[in-house]
């Protein structure tokens, strides 16, 4: 990953997930293999910024953007909404599958 002079040194990110800001900050631990190969990943890449953080919101900060998704999921509209799904086969974190034990 490279950077210019116009892409961004510093970032901020919010999130209303407790697990998410506290395993990024280091007082949670990810236990599930995943889950580490991406907080690994989310540390490198963290490593390219002079500073990143992620800031822990309560829930309720966040009411208003629930409450425009609510409304935008109940609101009937007159015109056909197309919405794209893309289908990713494969993870974007590569390890093996585990077998299930009995």
């Amino acid at each position: 990953m490279s950077f210019t002079n116009n892409e961004a040194k510093k970032v901020r990110l919010l999130t209303d997930s407790r697990l998410v800001a506290s395993q990024f900050g280091g007082t949670f631990e990810a236990r599930d293999g995943r889950m580490a190969a991406y907080l690994d990943l989310i540390h490198r890449v963290a490593r390219k910024f002079d500073s990143i953080s992620i800031i822990q919101r309560p829930r309720s900060d966040v009411r208003h953007a629930d409450a425009l998704a609510y409304l935008s999921a109940a609101v009937e509209v007159e015109s056909s909404r197309t919405i794209l799904v893309e289908f990713q086969r494969n993870p974007s974190i590569d390890l093996p599958i585990q077998q299930l034990k009995d």
